[in-house]
């Protein structure tokens, strides 16, 4: 979805009508799902049916007798027929509907997107700026914050606690107000959340049996090949998470168009594909076919990333609300792990070159980051499974991505603004006091002032007699 398109276009038939619904009071909210997927627990299989060595006994597990809700998305076994199909969210960098008839005073709220499929955020998204942008290339430039005192600007540098704390003294009155700043209080809330650069190079599912994934090289004839991927010198895909073949293939694989070396690879009614031998000249269905052959294939634990492109500096501010996959015990002893609070905004991508070749790259998110369950869709483990046979994986086996430098914290824009429509909902006020004791020392600095305060006789400041 082109977030710039639907807040500027119009929709067909209507006059001055955005796809994008025009924030009023209630806020702009899309409630976005896809047909063609099917989520983990619709899928039913017969129990004990055999997968692979780690899991050899699987089964769909019972309705839970209470809640009647199945427990199959979070057992990580991956369903193959699940289809996890999802959203992504592209040229966001401002969600104002600038130019709109509304006043600035009511042109406060920016975007919930509310899906229970997964959704990617690609490229800088909901930038705090006090300038439209120009163009996707050149980031979220203008950076505006709090302070006038910025930390977190155009340049990427570390802060150091006195510059954040005590150097910061003048408040930014442009900072967070609609006709000043193209930021808008937005949410997404979804069944995973995924933030994707503006370097994310798409793919193809035959990525990963036309191209070999050595450690250092990761070639395909790029005049052939141009229709997924980036311009050459290019990495074809950034999917990192595929078994690629370690030697290029030699056979060919017939294609639905012999013409067209793009066009799907040809199968039959068994959905097995059809190939082509060496020598090809002879065969019409086997013209501008790319090999095949047998060899060995990369494992999950093999270095996939040094022909990968780097991602680019990002900044994404929003309330990211979304599942997560639990964390189980592994068949080898220990646990596996769900990625922690850091990885909770999940990554397919380089955003690090591999010690010691170079240094993350920055990932901004300002907002709040909120669990509301488990995942349904996206329900792949964080640490990859070993599906060779006799093989137990100690270790995490996470090479499908490389972390970011993470440059997170809470957006003190959200206390300027009207909460959104799904913030609102997350919040609860009562009357409970949240109290909380504690017998301070008398040298501490709170009682220090107590101490010196005012004499009631004499109107006086006490003498000060703490250090």
């Amino acid at each position: 979805l082109t977030l710039t398109v639907l807040t500027l276009a119009t929709t067909p038939g209507c006059l001055l009508v955005a796809w994008q619904p025009m924030p009023t009071k209630p806020g702009g909210i899309l409630y976005a799902f896809r047909e063609d997927a099917v989520r983990e627990d619709e899928v039913m299989r017969p129990v004990q049916i055999e997968t692979n060595v780690a899991t050899p006994n699987p089964g769909d597990p019972a309705l839970d007798a209470t809640t009647k809700i199945s427990t199959k998305a979070v057992d990580q076994l991956p369903d193959p027929d699940r289809r996890a199909h999802g959203f992504r969210l592209q040229r966001g960098k401002t969600l104002a509907r600038k130019g709109s008839s509304l006043a600035d005073t009511d042109n406060i709220f920016g975007l919930s997107f509310i899906s229970d499929n997964p959704v990617y955020i690609q490229g800088d998204f909901n930038c705090h700026i006090g300038s439209p942008p120009t163009d996707d290339a050149n980031g979220c430039s203008g950076i505006i914050e709090e302070f006038t005192q910025t930390i977190n600007g155009d340049i990427d540098a570390d802060f150091n606690e006195t510059q954040f704390y005590t150097n910061r003294t003048s408040l930014n009155t442009n900072f967070a107000k609609p006709d000043t700043d193209w930021w808008r209080p937005s949410d997404i809330l979804a069944d995973a959340v995924t933030i994707i650069s503006d370097n994310f190079c798409d793919g193809s599912i035959e990525d990963g049996f036309l191209t070999a994934g050595t450690p250092t090289t990761a070639t395909v004839d790029a005049t052939k090949y141009d229709k997924y991927g980036c311009l050459t010198p290019r990495a074809v895909t950034s999917y990192l998470n595929q078994n690629r073949a370690t030697t290029l293939p030699t056979d060919g694989w017939a294609r639905e168009n012999p013409y067209d070396p793009t066009s799907p690879i040809k199968v039959n009614v068994s959905g097995r594909p059809f190939f082509c031998s060496n020598p090809v000249a002879t065969d019409p269905n086997c013209l501008n076919t790319t090999g095949y052959n047998q060899a060995s294939y990369m494992t999950f634990a093999d270095q996939k990333q040094a022909s990968r492109l780097d991602a680019k500096p990002t900044r994404v501010n929003a309330i990211i609300i979304s599942g997560l996959v639990p964390s189980i015990a592994n068949p080898s002893g220990g646990k596996r792990s769900y990625g922690g609070l850091h990885n909770f905004p999940r990554f397919i991508e380089r955003w690090n070159q591999p010690s010691p070749l170079g240094t993350p790259t920055p990932l901004y998110i300002s907002g709040s980051l909120v669990q509301l369950n488990f995942s349904n869709y996206a329900t792949g483990p964080f640490s990859q499974i070993g599906w060779e046979a006799g093989a137990f994986p100690t270790g995490e086996q996470i090479k499908y991505y490389e972390p970011p430098n993470r440059r997170w914290g809470y957006d003190v824009g959200l206390q300027y603004a009207p909460a959104s429509p799904v913030a609102s909902r997350l919040t609860q006020v009562g009357n409970a006091r949240s109290e909380y004791y504690e017998e301070l020392s008398i040298d501490d600095r709170y009682i220090c002032k107590l101490r010196n305060a005012a004499a009631l006789t004499t109107d006086t400041q006490r003498t000060q007699d703490c250090p």
